[in-house]
This record gives structure tokens, C-alpha cells and sequence, in this order.
């Protein structure tokens, strides 16, 4: 008996959120930035969106309290967390 081949579909969308280039992967099911620049406000409407999984680079001199500031954003903004 064969076994019937599955095929895996991955969509991938551009988009632009606050002047920052981001990329959508099957919708909201994992969303990666790699521009520099990211905010407070960029935070809070990426959370407005719900992504699943996010990946996101920030400057390599980035001090704890920025990304304890981002997380705090993150919880507040998102419902399932």
C-alpha cells in the first residue's frame, strides 16, 4: 500500500508596521522583524496583531530594563498570555 504524499503550504506575506518591514507566516502564526528601530510603539501594535510565535532583533547593546519594558508591553497589549 502507498502512502499518499502530503504537501506542505507555507504563505508568506510582506508588510509594513510603523516604517519597519515584517513578515507574516501562515497569517499570524509567526511573525519575524529584523530592521532596526523597533519601539514602544511598534511593540504595541505588533501585540494588537496576536502573532503565535514573533521573532524580533534588537540592537546588541540593548539594556535589560528596554527588554523588560517590551515584555511588560507585550503581556498587556496580547490575550493570551
Amino acid at each position: 500500500m502507498k502512502a499518499a504524499k502530503q504537501r506542505l503550504i507555507i504563505l508568506v506575506c510582506f508588510v509594513v508596521l510603523k516604517s519597519l518591514r515584517c513578515f507574516f507566516v501562515n497569517e499570524n502564526a509567526f511573525v519575524a522583524c529584523f530592521d532596526s528601530g523597533v519601539d514602544e510603539a511598534f511593540v504595541k501594535e505588533l501585540a494588537g496583531i496576536e502573532p503565535l510565535r514573533v521573532a524580533i532583533i534588537f540592537p546588541t547593546r540593548l539594556y535589560i530594563g528596554v527588554l523588560k519594558r517590551v515584555w511588560i508591553i507585550w503581556k498587556r497589549y496580547t490575550s493570551h498570555w
